[in-house]
């Protein structure tokens, strides 16, 4: 049985003197990091907290973050990352939809501090706590069902959950994130994707496992990264296209010494070639790998190594094949289970068979009835399946069930796949848009503008962006006896309320109702047409 407890005590004992963590000018070895963990619980335990009550942590990274993100599950409390992106009432419907009792953050609280318990500031309170000496036993309490914890991907609205993630699945995740990239003890990692997210956070645990060094980048810049590969020696790291695009134009323009790069992750949104040329262009000893997944799935399901030697193959469009340890398949619930099972017609192993897919590829087979493995080059949902597959939404089983079938996720996500195994994703099937590596559901956005008075109808989805991949776009009808408001007034509205990576870019007013289906559901699928038309894929 494995929890997170078992790498901290294995590097605690197999490589005490190595260094675990790097924060600026300070170091930690894996004995001090495992110290630090202990006593963090420890300190906790001693408030009054219990065995399964939530820590949230709202913090740049540091090495205090990876201490409580690794730290508390290993002592069988629950860790709750807060996205520092977010508006302050998305952070108050984590804070209270989690039923957090302590806050750690390095940041003014503010209004948040009247929801828990106690606030714990970084550094001062933190390490006043960690001094105190109470320790807690690592390992006790848990086992590998156990919740370790929660990702919020969302905000304000119904569109927000927190997505139940326990000791097996993150754990499964790192086992399987090893066997396709082999850490070694000698190697350094540089955090700059966000620690609040799954796959921000996805090198801890393989990390300390295996003894190498987690180096602290707080908060993403080109020129601070590239320094810090340098004067690091850093030899592995991982963020979205956007990221790796700016560090390349920074490298060609003010190169620094890279050759002890040996690979560096992406994931988030579909990387452009013209940015894997011009990034291995810039750092060439480093190994291109593209990563895909998502929260509920702890976080990874498919990888792509080597992208770097691909970019004239058609499958440096995909997002690879299935990680070792998990099924990925691309399926569809029957239109009429007495009928034909593939109603998008026959495969054509050269792309997808049908752009708009089956006939209801985003509605899960219900129970008893077995969905429908598509055919290779045939759309539909991707469907994954293994143990790194959530436990559920928090306090939301109606939404957990909508998406989790007989064990497996449905993604939501519309692909298909080559003979190979390769997976090429085409449309999303639920209203999601990814802009920078962020989700933004388009409904949480829709909700908010329909707060303002003026407001009829909206309907919310993305558009291409080139530095983005997806922009945040609106079309809004003006409700008529109010004085009609400007796209700008609208996108201060959005500002004010949700966080700024989720604000309409550009908001389309119009004076005739929107486009809707028999049953009267808007049909942004019409509304989006324009801005994707002579795109493979509907997906930035």
């Amino acid at each position: 049985m494995h929890t997170f407890a078992s790498p901290l005590l294995h590097a605690r004992r197999n490589f005490a003197d190595r260094t675990a963590l790097v924060c600026g000018d300070k170091r930690f070895t894996y004995a001090e990091m495992a110290d630090r963990c202990s006593r963090l619980a420890g300190a906790l335990y001693a408030m009054g907290l219990q065995p399964g009550d939530r820590v949230a942590v709202l913090s740049a990274n540091s090495h205090q973050n990876v201490e409580a993100w690794a730290g508390l599950p290993a002592a069988g409390l629950v860790v709750v990352p807060l996205n520092t992106r977010h508006a302050e009432p998305e952070l108050l419907y984590a804070l209270e939809d989690s039923g957090a009792k302590v806050l750690l953050t390095d940041r003014d609280p503010g209004a948040l501090a009247g929801v828990v318990d106690r606030v714990v500031s970084m550094p001062e309170d933190y390490e006043a706590l960690l001094a105190q000496g109470d320790e807690a036993t690592l390992g006790a309490h848990i086992d590998e069902d156990t919740l370790a914890g929660l990702f919020y991907t969302g905000g304000t609205t119904g569109a927000s959950k927190g997505v139940m993630l326990s000791h097996r699945g993150i754990i499964a995740n790192s086992l399987h994130w090893l066997a396709l990239v082999n850490h070694q003890p000698d190697d350094r990692f540089m955090v700059m994707a966000p620690l609040f997210h799954a796959a921000g956070s996805l090198q801890v645990i393989p990390m300390i496992w295996t003894g190498g060094s987690q180096v602290m980048l707080p908060v993403f810049d080109p020129a601070a990264a590239l320094d810090m590969i340098e004067a690091e020696q850093i030899t592995m790291t991982l963020g979205v296209p956007t990221m790796l695009a700016a560090i390349a134009e920074e490298q060609h323009d003010r190169p620094r010494r890279t050759e002890t790069l040996r690979a560096i992750g992406h994931g988030g949104s579909p990387i452009a070639t013209g940015i894997i040329r011009r990034f291995h262009a810039g750092l060439p000893t480093a190994e291109m790998i593209e990563i895909y997944g998502a929260t509920e799935l702890s976080p990874l399901a498919t990888g792509l190594r080597h992208e770097e030697t691909l970019v004239d193959d058609p499958r440096a469009t995909s997002c690879g094949q299935a990680f070792p340890g998990v099924d990925v398949r691309v399926c569809t619930k029957p239109a009429n289970p007495s009928g034909p099972a593939n109603p998008s017609g026959p495969a054509n192993p050269s792309g997808p068979a049908d752009p708009s897919g089956p006939a209801n590829p985003s509605e899960p087979a219900s129970a008893g009835e077995p969905a429908v493995e598509c055919a290779p080059g045939t759309v539909g949902e991707v469907v994954v399946r293994g143990p790194t597959v959530m436990q559920g939404y928090w306090n939301k089983p109606e939404q957990t069930a909508e998406v989790i079938v007989d064990g497996a996720y449905w993604t939501g996500d519309l692909g298909y796949m080559d003979e190979a195994g390769y997976l090429f994703l085409v449309d999303r099937s639920k209203d999601m848009i990814v802009s920078g590596g962020e989700n933004v559901y388009s409904t949480e956005v829709e909700e908010v503008l329909y707060q303002h008075p003026a407001v009829l109808e909206a309907a919310v989805f993305g558009v291409p962006d080139d530095k983005w991949g997806e922009a945040v776009q609106a079309v809004v009808v003006p409700r008529e006896g109010e004085p009609e408001p400007t796209p700008e007034a609208l996108i201060a509205f959005c500002r004010e309320r949700i966080g700024g990576y989720k604000v309409p870019k550009a908001i389309e007013l119009r004076h005739e109702p929107l486009p809707k289906s028999g049953p009267g559901k808007v049909l942004k699928r019409e509304l989006r047409a324009p801005y994707w038309e002579g795109r493979e894929r509907q997906v930035g």
